[in-house]
């Protein structure tokens, strides 16, 4: 059985691998992903077996393909994908823009607001409410 090398790939590349396994009596193999099935297909001795794996997680991941014949006998090879980390891009902005104002140039409306309310204020104190009730 021929099998490929571990493979390296950056985050987001897809990785294709090859197998060729030979056998008087070939009937299938399977394809496992970090010990999960992900194809499996008959097989003819001789002839080359192709598998992709696209959007894989950053990290080792475990590949490992089992040939079998008819009369049960198996043959498996694990290999390992690392998919590697992409730097993380650092964009800086700039801007020509002046900051915001510090707080001794904001205005505050407190005064004005008191100013006009405390004329009010007096009014309603002046005035004598009296209800009268109706009988």
């Amino acid at each position: 059985m021929t099998s490929p090398a571990n493979t390296t790939i950056k985050y987001g590349e897809k990785a294709t691998l090859t197998w060729n396994a030979t056998d008087d009596h070939p009937a299938g193999y399977a394809i496992y992903l970090d010990g999960v099935l992900q194809y499996n297909n008959t097989w003819l001795s001789g002839k080359p077996v192709y598998f992709s794996f696209s959007d894989l997680s950053e990290g080792t991941h475990n590949i490992t393909i089992v040939f079998s014949d008819i009369y049960g006998l198996k043959t498996t090879y694990t290999s390992f994908i690392v998919v590697e980390t992409l730097s993380p891009s650092t964009t800086i902005a700039s801007t020509t823009e002046k900051p915001p104002s510090s707080s001794k140039e904001e205005k505050s409306y407190l005064p004005i607001i008191g100013l006009v309310m405390l004329p009010a204020l007096g009014i309603l104190k002046k005035r004598k409410i009296r209800w009268k009730t109706v009988p």
